[in-house]
């Protein structure tokens, strides 16, 4: 997904040592309620710290202005942004400046 790399590139030297974040493949899936029914591979932004739970890592995207949504799997907050449009993407760079720097 290239606005994935796009979004590491820009992140680059601007948050923290003690974040990892990096680009790795995934299913969105997608369906009614608890019984999703079909799978679509995509390419997810994985965030995780060394200081905070990725609980912690989802409720403070969640509380940015526009708040960015994502899931957590094996604690590790994720981001599909085949959900973010390219002139969103400025946006969700400064969420992660904000949240992770």
């Amino acid at each position: 997904n290239r606005r994935a790399r796009r979004l590491l590139r820009q992140l680059t030297g601007a948050i923290g040592d003690d974040w990892s974040v990096s680009v790795q493949d995934d299913v969105a899936e997608v369906g009614a309620g608890a019984l999703p029914l079909t799978k679509i591979p995509t390419r997810v932004v994985s965030v995780r710290s060394t200081r905070m739970s990725a609980t912690e890592i989802e409720q403070r995207f969640r509380d940015q202005q526009p708040p960015v949504l994502g899931r957590i799997q094996q604690d590790s907050f994720l981001l599909d942004l085949r959900m973010v449009q390219d002139h969103e993407l400025p946006e969700v760079v400064q969420a992660f400046r904000r949240v992770c720097g």
